[in-house]
């Protein structure tokens, strides 16, 4: 069973012809093989063109418990809404990653931000709302489109930093 205290890292990477999606925290690395939809555990494997999805964020996680990880999906612009607050975060892109349990870590990769509380976020699509898998346990997936989904993401995070420093 792990336990996800402080997430550093999630990313995908490629191994001769196999995708990986790693997720790291501050304990422990979980490494996912997409194209067999397995977890494994071999953690000696050198990745190359290696794509962030989220990079050593500074916000408050709580412990999330992940027994296994069943699946990892991405939405093309949904939101989610805090049951507690009724705050909606609106994101253009967001990855969901869901346990066994039906436990959620979402994250934000235009922001870079992780929503962690458990139970605490609701999601919400719309009717043009795009998902894209990218892990299902026992389901074999090649990457494609994600790919470049995620790339372009990253390069729009440096243009929503500056739109934010114009405008206080």
């Amino acid at each position: 069973m792990y336990t996800l205290n402080h997430i550093r890292q999630v990313y995908i990477g490629k191994n001769k012809l196999t995708n990986y999606l790693v997720i790291e925290d501050s304990n422990n690395t979980i490494v996912l093989n997409i194209n067999k939809g397995i977890e494994e555990n071999n953690l000696n494997i050198s990745l190359s063109n290696i794509v962030y999805i989220y990079d050593q964020g500074t916000e408050y996680q709580e412990k999330v418990e992940l027994n296994t990880i069943d699946k990892v999906l991405m939405y093309l612009g949904a939101e989610i809404t805090n049951k507690n607050t009724k705050k909606t975060i609106s994101s253009p892109f967001l990855v969901c990653i869901e346990d066994i349990n039906k436990k959620r870590i979402y994250i934000d990769l235009s922001t870079n931000t992780t929503f962690t509380r458990k139970d605490s976020y609701r999601l919400k699509t719309y009717t043009n709302t795009q998902t894209r898998k990218l892990f299902i346990r026992n389901k074999k997936l090649f990457l494609g489109t994600n790919k470049i989904h995620i790339k372009i993401c990253r390069k729009l995070e440096y243009i929503l930093d500056l739109d934010e420093e114009n405008i206080t």
